[in-house]
């Protein structure tokens, strides 16, 4: 049983437990969930030289994704890609091979605790699939809040170095994906020996996705709007919204220079449930980068998720219908001195970093906005707009 702390929609305090997850072996039943495990399974055994021990599913969203201990006792996480439909396949092994390419790419950037990629096959395998090693820790979401204050200052220090080892990456000035990454050193740091190849934006969902890789945030943001408007049931209703949100981006962009223009890549999903830490609130792992892309650096950047309650992280306009119960892991008057305390941290590390941060917020949360699956009649982001123009 872990302890847990964390803050409802309406901003009670509320402790409860974790209950420990029931381990159970599947490892000779797995066919019953994969029918193509024991082919994966046997380049498993391969790969790392040794033979499975036990094999427990941890998930099954976009991925199936197992956690596979071996008789040597390390542990190896597989990802294997889900579909219905065989027309995703091709969709499938795009979205898996690219993902594969931004764990390498990360892989050799200073300070990036991500998984290290032992096997892709997203060519040759149906269903397409990866297997990295096993980050330890625990979800963000369920360890910070009860959290030291000192381990809570060495999370934040923590995830600033990775935030700007990335800002700190070169990469081709376009806004897209990676498509393939090569590299003849072990750090990238110079990236003199470093190849990475972007391609169209690798979108949430199948039927979005872009023909060709964006040349500006404006040209990048009006594709968004046009996605915004096909999910909506009124395209009438929406058009004004969504006009002002675009207006107001333009305004933001503006306002940008030079560095905060140059394009960095970007974690599109570093939710606190793909951030792990241990006890001392330092970052284990960065999992989960199927979502990813290259993006101007006011765009990219970002607080920690998990002291954030801005835009669609705010209660007042958070979606309420939905699976889950929202919930903060931290109360909404430490997450402000939280990102006070992020701010210190990053404007002595790197200050063009900082500026960033601070010059591209309210572009960022319209990015946010636009990308979001919930609210498709715009009603709480005209709301959001309401509030931002009486706050001016």
């Amino acid at each position: 049983m872990v302890s847990i702390i964390f803050w409802d929609i309406q901003g009670n305090r509320i402790e409860d437990t974790l209950p420990d997850e029931e381990q159970v072996d599947i490892l000779h039943s797995v066919t019953e969930v994969l029918p193509d495990a024991p082919v994966i399974l046997r380049e498993l055994r391969k790969v790392a030289q040794t033979d499975i021990l036990k094999l427990h599913q941890l998930g099954q969203n976009h991925f199936f994704v197992f956690d596979a201990t071996m008789s040597d006792g390390a542990h190896y996480i597989v990802r294997v890609a889900r579909f219905s439909d065989p027309t995703e396949l091709s969709y499938l092994r795009d979205k898996v091979q690219r993902e594969c390419e931004i764990l390498k790419w990360m892989g050799s950037l200073d300070a990036l605790p991500v998984p290290k990629l032992i096997l892709c096959d997203a060519t040759s395998s149906s269903p397409p699939f990866m297997i990295t090693n096993k980050c330890e820790g625990i979800q963000v979401i369920y360890g910070f809040g009860t959290l030291s204050e000192g381990a809570k200052m060495r999370n934040l220090r923590s995830f600033a170095r990775f935030a700007i080892a990335m800002f700190q990456a070169k990469c081709p000035q376009q806004i897209g994906s990676i498509m393939r990454f090569s590299s003849n050193s072990e750090s990238t740091r110079n990236s003199e020996s470093t190849n990475v190849e972007i391609g169209p934006v690798v979108a949430y969902r199948k039927t979005e996705t872009p023909s060709q890789c964006f040349s500006s945030a404006q040209e990048y943001i009006r594709w968004l709007i046009a996605c915004k408007q096909n999910r909506a049931n009124s395209i009438a209703n929406v058009k004004p919204i969504l006009r002002r949100a675009e207006a107001i981006f333009a305004q933001e962009t503006k306002r940008q220079d030079e560095e905060q223009l140059r394009c960095i890549p970007w974690h599109g999903d570093a939710v606190s449930h793909n951030i792990l830490i241990d006890s001392s609130g330092e970052i284990t792992g960065v999992i989960d980068w199927e979502f990813h892309m290259i993006l101007p650096a006011y765009l990219a950047v970002d607080y920690p998720s998990w002291i954030t309650y801005d835009g669609l992280q705010d209660p007042k306009f958070f979606p309420t219908t939905g699976q889950f119960s929202p919930f903060w892991p931290t109360s909404k008057q430490e997450a402000t001195t939280l990102r006070q305390k992020y701010d210190e941290i990053v404007k002595k590390l790197d200050h063009a970093y900082y500026l960033s941060l601070k010059k591209g917020q309210i572009a960022r949360l319209i990015m946010q906005w636009l990308i979001a699956d919930e609210d498709r009649e715009c009603e709480k982001l005209g709301n959001w707009l309401d509030s931002l123009s009486m706050s001016r």
